[in-house]
């Protein structure tokens, strides 16, 4: 038997999941809320066993919602949404699975069978849900989802102090920790493109807003001190000297 919770800021439409779940011989529901703030408490105390969650809530959104409760235990985690269908395309290949607003009970028994055929993600999963939030998240968007432990954490740009390319991968240091991620430097400037970042040399991107120092180094080229690493001075490129001093009104 399959706990569920259902997650809808609109009445209507929550009630009628709500509806077609009790029809579902193997599915128990167990609460509903209207907010993810209600949603989150009841979640963690209850413990279901299947999220049912709408993506575009009034106080918050359901990515972030799910990423808060995924960091204390490991629900199956259902979306439902209203997006194009580009979006649901990209959802369809995850090991999440999507509800396309509105319901159907024919929809709702597929994700059933599939929900009951699911084990937990592993690390392939994981990263196809990280490049499908990824490509839900506008450029402007203030945070970059994050593997970390096998779970998703939705971390703030502003958070990140500077990252560096570490073989054929990235790792990206923080106020929230150091993670080693995918990719190349080059696919991190995109990612923070509208943030205050710059590549300050061919390893390294940094936020120029937790810049400490600038240091002279020898022949004529520079060090910059960041904010918490101030035991690792990060190597300017000549190439860069100028225009690190123009954005730092040098």
């Amino acid at each position: 038997m399959y706990k569920a919770f259902v997650v809808d800021d609109e009445k209507p439409s929550r009630d009628e999941l709500v509806y077609l779940l009790k029809q579902v011989e193997d599915i128990t529901v167990i609460g509903e809320a209207g907010s993810g703030e209600d949603a989150l408490d009841e979640i963690i105390q209850k413990r279901p066993d299947i999220v049912f969650l709408d993506i575009e809530l009034h106080d918050m959104n359901g990515l972030e919602l799910a990423e808060q409760v995924l960091s204390v235990y490991n629900p199956h985690i259902v979306f439902a949404t209203a997006y194009d269908a580009y979006a649901i395309k990209a959802f369809e290949l995850q090991a999440l699975d999507y509800l396309l607003k509105p319901f159907s009970a024919q929809r709702l028994s597929a994700t059933i069978n599939r929900l009951r055929q699911m084990s937990e993600p592993d690390e392939k999963q994981l990263a196809k849900i990280l490049d499908l939030l990824e490509r839900k998240q506008h450029k402007e968007s203030s945070k970059i989802p994050i593997n970390r432990d096998g779970k998703i954490l939705l971390l703030p740009k502003d958070k990140i102090v500077f990252v560096e390319t570490q073989e054929r991968n990235c790792v990206v240091h923080s106020e929230a920790g150091e993670f080693h991620v995918p990719g190349s430097l080059s696919d991190w400037e995109v990612k923070l493109q509208g943030y205050p970042f710059f590549r300050v040399h061919r390893s390294f991107i940094i936020n120029l807003d937790k810049v400490k120092e600038v240091i002279p180094w020898f022949q004529n080229t520079y060090q910059v001190v960041m904010d918490g690493y101030e035991s690792t001075p990060l190597p300017v490129g000549r190439n860069k000297i100028a225009l690190l001093k123009e954005f730092l009104n040098l």
